[in-house]
């Protein structure tokens, strides 16, 4: 069942709904709708729902993001406790609007109403998913390419879970990242897709993400 805040249930409108806020730069971000149901034993936070539900919602969700002609970039489970949300990131050529993250929001919404994929209750958030976007294929890698990113893997590699580097590779199974290592000194480290939790843009201020030469 969805239902918004004042207790009216059933399918909202973006009308009268409340938590919509203006973000610089035209990112919109749209919330208010929110799921109920039976509380449960459930680790949102943990390798299951990046691994497991992850995989499955990005899957059951970009049919209803491309309806509205938008790309489903993410989507991640944020503040646990009581009230977890789960965030959706979108965007389109020329970056998603509010209205776009309000339409994206009802259709998700009746998705998520029918597959009742998450066995707990949670608030429903559409964004853009602003300067430090995820990364999640393999071709956000590589279109990325020169860029720097911020990544988190899953296991600790050498006692060692983050790295921020600049892409400089990419092949079908790792991204390689230049990272900068003891004294100063440039280094390279192959990180494979299936050992990386997250990784996100480190977002360039005062001028362009540095590119890759040559």
């Amino acid at each position: 069942m969805l239902f918004v805040p004042g207790g009216e249930q059933g399918l909202a409108t973006g009308a009268g709904l409340s938590g919509m806020v203006e973000l610089p730069y035209n990112l919109g971000r749209y919330k208010g709708l929110r799921r109920s149901g039976p509380r449960a034993h459930f680790c949102f936070m943990g390798r299951e729902f990046s691994h497991g539900l992850r995989a499955t919602l990005r899957q059951m969700l970009a049919p209803g993001a491309k309806a509205h002609g938008c790309e489903l970039v993410d989507v991640e489970m944020v503040g646990g406790g009581r009230r977890p949300t789960l965030r959706v990131y979108i965007d389109k050529p020329g970056g998603v609007t509010l209205d776009d993250c309000a339409d994206v929001s009802r259709q998700l919404s009746m998705i998520l109403d029918v597959e009742d994929p998450i066995p707990e209750s949670y608030a429903l958030e559409v964004s853009s998913p602003g300067l430090d976007r995820p990364l999640v294929t393999r071709e956000d890698f590589g279109q990325h390419a020169g860029e720097t990113i911020k990544a988190r893997l899953t296991v600790p590699r050498a006692g060692r879970r983050n790295f921020t580097g600049r892409i400089v590779g990419v092949t079908a199974e790792q991204v390689t990242l230049e990272i900068e290592g003891l004294g100063g000194t440039q280094e390279r480290v192959d990180l494979k897709f299936e050992s990386i939790e997250r990784a996100r843009l480190v977002p360039q201020f005062g001028g362009q993400r540095a590119r890759k030469h040559g």
